[in-house]
């Protein structure tokens, strides 16, 4: 019994495999920032659009990953051509239109365009 027991202190335990309840299967986020799952579109943040994600499908939940990072969770929908989508995964754009867009006013015609008239024009000497 004394050699079973100094063989027991030697073992160590096996890790316990993980396992995950769930379908799993590659998907494209579109330009409009949406996976499609099962007939319905799932929201992503805008910064993966026109990228290959792993879409998760568990019983009550959506979950897209990119790489080994989790981008996107939602309830799941068993309907069919759905919109599940969070908000927040679209602040990052409309912040951008926000800040990055200036509205002109304009009280004649723009600069381009009187510059492509005049190339086009015998009269430019081009």
């Amino acid at each position: 019994m004394g050699n079973a027991s100094s063989a027991t202190r030697h073992l160590v335990a096996l890790p316990v495999p993980s396992f995950e309840a769930c379908e799993k299967r590659t998907a494209w986020v579109s330009s409009l920032s949406l996976v499609r799952y099962h007939g319905n579109d799932y929201s992503v943040p805008t910064e993966y659009g026109h990228r290959e994600v792993l879409v998760k499908g568990y019983v009550q939940e959506v979950v897209i990953a990119y790489g080994s990072e989790m981008i996107a969770r939602h309830t799941r929908s068993y309907g069919r051509t759905e919109l599940v989508f969070d908000p927040r995964h679209y602040l990052a754009l409309l912040d951008q239109l926000i800040h990055f867009v200036h509205i002109l006013e304009m009280n004649s015609e723009s600069y381009r365009l009187k510059q492509s008239k005049n190339k086009r024009s015998p009269q430019s000497g081009r």
